[in-house]
């Protein structure tokens, strides 16, 4: 392909109150990682979905067709608030609503799925079930938290332990982006069907 390789990529970002102010850092981190990517219609597709109690799409991967598009919608993106993080649910939501074909997903043109999770805080839910059955369906997500997320947690969430981020605070978002961008750039198709993920057990909440 001459356009370069193809790819949904869909950040699901903590938009919690306890995130606060710092929700301009997550924005700013989005806009950063789509900035460096090959983004347009048939070549990298950029959805984003924030969650707290529940999860709501702010963009879909068919919502815009060119970078500055997404950059625009991204800047208009207004925090969503909400007492708990549910991750879980949000996985689930990831999985049913958007990396779907009405909502712009190429998945079954074989394109690979990828989802950046950024949290603040630990999930007030149970995640386990929901992120094996997301990396069962094939999306690759990484997972990037604070400290104060068990590691295990992030693990869990991620593809394979490698695709986890710690980064002191949100702040430190900026830490992982070269990592986190080189990553997807660099992919092969080939990579991906290489890769396998692992299904570490978390006990911090039972499913």
């Amino acid at each position: 392909q001459s356009q370069g390789p193809r790819k949904d990529i869909v950040f699901l970002v903590d938009g919690s109150d306890g995130v606060g102010r710092e929700f301009a850092i997550i924005q700013e981190f989005i806009r950063r990682v789509v900035e460096s990517l090959n983004v347009g219609e048939n070549k990298i597709r950029i959805g984003v979905v924030q969650y707290g109690d529940s999860a709501q799409a702010e963009m879909h991967l068919n919502t815009y067709a060119t970078k500055e598009g997404v950059l625009n919608g991204i800047r208009e993106m207004r925090q969503l608030g909400g007492r708990k993080r549910n991750l879980g649910q949000a996985l689930q939501f990831l999985s049913q609503n958007v990396m779907i074909p009405a909502q712009g997903s190429r998945k079954q043109e074989g394109v690979p799925q990828f989802a950046i999770i950024v949290s603040s805080r630990p999930s007030t839910d149970e995640v386990s079930r929901e992120a094996f059955s997301l990396k069962q369906s094939g999306v690759i997500p990484f997972s990037i938290g604070t400290r104060e997320i068990n590691p295990t947690e992030l693990r869990v969430v991620s593809y394979v332990p490698k695709y986890s981020f710690t980064v002191d605070d949100l702040p430190g978002l900026y830490t992982v982006q070269e990592s986190l961008i080189n990553t997807l750039t660099e992919l092969s198709d080939e990579d991906i069907a290489r890769l396998r993920p692992e299904f570490p057990t978390y006990g911090g909440k039972v499913s």
